[in-house]
């Protein structure tokens, strides 16, 4: 059993925006489209199918994760670590200094 932290892993969102006017493209003529590997897929009401890349690809911002995850290793695979952590507004807090607060 592996108990100890090995890795910290923090995740960041990112967006792509696409800008439907810079394909000449109007949201009423769609009938249905998804994302896919940056790409934007359309169906048209007509049936037609067009793909558009990104018009816009802003930075991630890298102050805050999403996430924090920690992660332990042993021979045969990777576990989440047994330390309980909490993300609380971009700061790691343990979980007894949680249990200390709410007494």
């Amino acid at each position: 059993m592996v108990t100890d932290t090995t890795h910290i892993e923090a995740n960041y969102s990112a967006s792509l925006q696409f800008n439907l006017s810079d394909y000449d493209v109007k949201i009423e003529d769609i009938e249905t489209y998804w994302i896919k590997w940056g790409t934007l897929n359309v169906v048209m009401k007509d049936g037609s199918e067009q793909s558009f890349q990104p018009t816009s690809e802003p930075e991630p911002d890298y102050k805050w994760p999403v996430h924090i995850q920690e992660w332990a290793e042993d021979e045969k695979e990777w576990k989440e670590s047994l330390r309980p952590i909490q993300v609380e507004e971009g700061i790691i807090v343990e979980e007894e200094e949680i249990k200390e607060e709410e007494d």
